[in-house]
């Protein structure tokens, strides 16, 4: 029995200390693969989307069904965020619908998304403070396969990647079956057969439209799940290409309706934003704009479109995947299926795509410009900073606003605060004006540029924190507070905050109060970069998480579990030679020899002969000697006191038939 629990001790160790090399792992995501080819089976994606909820219940609801195939498979959702903990609520969060695979061949778009689910599913182990507030400010709904009956086809047919079906298995085309289906993303109503430039007729054609509007299981589902749901931006992602595609797709539609003057600067915006600060690059990563104006061509009967035009979504298709200026330098099946050692990277490549759309689905308040200075006297101490803030999400911003300029951790000037609350829709703007700043203080001017200002914008729980930095470059008493809206470095979004009793801005990190703001410079990790000196104990330290904990007490925890790792290692190896050579003379060399540094220490007066031998080796019976009284921190029954290696007689009666163990 004791000695199954020292074992079963061992292996907790074992165990304890793998489970804090995950939680204390890097940023990087680790993308999981699947059988074909790196990209999950169908059998595998269902595995996976069915395992998120137990892996992260405070992140992921249990999947659903939106409709089945035509072959009857089931179209699975899962949705992550606030829908994980409040599945019910009236009062929803801001959505936004990612989707993939509406083409069977396509199989990147869907590992985009894997690699999405897998950044929000590790964002607690990160300690990354916006991931985890943006979870909690919105439900992000997740479809990765649309087309599964030919996903299945490429699967059984094409085992080795390479599968051309791109249709749904529809059998439209008798005298050619492989050519059969219907082209899905053709399927819905705006532009559907307004010509045959952007669809076709031909049931034997790529883009085979269908015999009428949502004629095809699959399109309904989408209709019908998107139809009982509010997203505000949707994300249908495509492959190959590395391009944003916005509506409208028909080109015949833009000229029939053109996109109001809001929405095309939402859709620019948004392109630009994912073009000028695409991460790992030096040159623009993805282009934007509408597909017929591009290397593509007009789309009839487009799920975009539709969400766009019928259902008020923004909605828009990148394409993912190599780059495809003409598309005739890389062969389809590379181009549609890239390598298992290409995923990753090219999956990486839309994080900023998905992340983007998750901020701007509801509303968010931003500063537009940089701060104006308003000074009757001196520009050191101004009587008035002037901020323009402008709500860049979709939804009204509509709330208290509460607004303070912070250098180095401290608050500089009054807190303003909204007399009223604030009602701004997409891209209007408000006036802030803060007072009671000093800009030229000695640490001021030494440091010049380097200095960290910060602004934050407290509203709806969560803050949007802006760096700045103060330039002399007009001379040590005329400062500037500088501000580049377009770098996304300068941002951090969706910082947890709240107002203290003194109406400063407080940053609340899972589990710690902090105060606002330092920027280390580090953006890679989303938004921890911002926190700086703890201001009041830990809160619910009782309930603190593995992944909340900072680096240096995960280390420090690791260092303790591999010290006493390796002492139980270093007790079963010496259990192990005893337990085989105890009977033996072998055996009482062994013994005497590991410990023979002990009785010299003690000029050998503690030596126990075996049966009267003059020898100073030990027997069975004598082992307690050992721990005689006359050694100093010794029992009179036992090895030394509290040796966590003590062995006791009565219990571990070993033989050499025993001979292994379970360490």
């Amino acid at each position: 029995m004791a000695h199954a629990a020292r074992c079963t001790l061992c292996a907790c160790m074992l165990l304890g200390i793998a489970s804090v090399s995950v939680a204390s792992g890097g940023d990087d995501v680790s993308m999981p693969y699947g059988s074909f080819s790196g990209y999950f089976s169908n059998d595998e994606l269902t595995q996976y989307v069915e395992s998120l909820a137990t892996r992260e219940p405070d992140i992921f609801a249990a999947p659903v069904s939106i409709g089945t195939s035509l072959e009857g498979r089931d179209i699975k959702a899962v949705c992550a965020g606030r829908c994980a903990r409040t599945p019910n609520s009236v009062d929803s969060a801001p959505q936004v619908f990612y989707n993939a695979m509406i083409h069977g061949r396509e199989p990147m778009s869907m590992a985009a998304l894997v690699y999405f689910l897998e950044y929000l599913a590790g964002a607690k182990a990160r300690g990354d403070l916006e991931a985890m507030t943006l979870l909690r400010h919105r439900d992000l709904w997740f479809v990765l396969n649309l087309n599964p009956d030919a996903y299945e086809y490429n699967f059984v047919h094409s085992p080795n990647r390479c599968g051309s079906q791109r249709k749904n298995t529809r059998d439209s085309c008798p005298a050619r079956k492989t050519r059969g289906g219907v082209d899905l993303n053709r399927n819905f109503p705006v532009c559907f057969d307004i010509d045959d430039k952007g669809s076709s007729k031909n049931k034997c054609q790529e883009d085979y439209r269908g015999e009428e509007p949502f004629s095809e299981p699959e399109a309904r589902a989408l209709r019908d799940f998107v139809s009982g749901q509010k997203f505000s931006i949707a994300l249908s992602y495509h492959s190959f290409g590395r391009f944003i595609n916005q509506p409208y797709m028909c080109k015949k539609q833009q000229s029939l309706t053109p996109t109001v003057a809001r929405d095309l600067e939402f859709f620019k915006r948004f392109g630009e934003s994912c073009t000028t600060n695409a991460p790992g690059t030096s040159h623009k990563l993805w282009e934007y704009g509408h597909p017929w104006d591009s290397y593509l061509y007009t789309v009839n009967g487009d799920a975009s479109d539709w969400m766009y035009h019928e259902m008020g979504i923004f909605a828009m298709a990148p394409e993912v995947g190599p780059e495809c200026a003409s598309c005739k330098r890389i062969r389809d099946c590379d181009g549609f299926w890239p390598k298992k050692e290409q995923i990753s990277e090219l999956a990486q490549e839309t994080l900023l795509l998905s992340l983007q759309a998750a901020r701007l689905a509801g509303p968010l308040l931003s500063l537009k410009t940089p701060p104006t200075l308003k000074s009757a006297g001196s520009a050191c101490q101004p009587d008035a900073i002037e901020l323009l803030l402008e709500n860049i999400g979709v939804r009204n911003a509509k709330g208290a606003v509460s607004v303070a300029l912070f250098f180095s951790n401290q608050q500089q000037g009054q807190t303003w605060k909204s007399g009223s609350d604030v009602d701004l829709a997409l891209y209007e703007t408000t006036t802030v004006q803060l007072t009671g700043a000093s800009l030229c203080d000695s640490e001021s001017a030494s440091n010049k540029n380097s200095d960290v200002w910060s602004v934050g914008i407290h509203m709806h729980d969560f803050c949007t924190l802006h760096r700045l930095q103060i330039s002399f470059e007009k001379g040590p008493d005329s400062p500037e507070l500088l501000f580049d809206a377009t770098d996304s470095d300068s941002t951090k979004y969706f910082i947890p905050c709240t107002i203290g009793q003194d109406g400063s801005i407080v940053i609340q990190p899972h589990g710690r109060i902090t105060e606002a703001v330092e920027n280390t410079g580090d953006v890679a990790n989303q938004g921890d970069a911002f926190l700086a000196q703890e201001i009041e104990e830990e809160r619910d330290a009782d309930a603190i998480s593995f992944g909340t904990l900072s680096y240096i007490d995960l280390g420090v925890w690791v260092c303790v579990l591999i010290v006493m790792g390796g002492l139980l290692k270093l007790y079963c190896d010496r259990r192990t030679r005893y337990q085989r050579l105890y009977s033996t003379d072998a055996a009482r060399a062994v013994v005497n020899d590991a410990f023979s540094d002990i009785f010299r220490s003690s000029g050998g007066r503690h030596r126990a002969s075996a049966g009267g031998s003059k020898s100073a080796e030990f027997s069975h019976s004598s082992f307690g000697a050992l721990g005689s009284p006359h050694m100093p921190g010794t029992t009179g029954t036992g090895f030394i006191h509290d040796d966590p290696y003590a062995l006791s007689s009565d219990e571990d009666a070993y033989s050499v038939a025993s001979s292994t163990t379970d360490c």
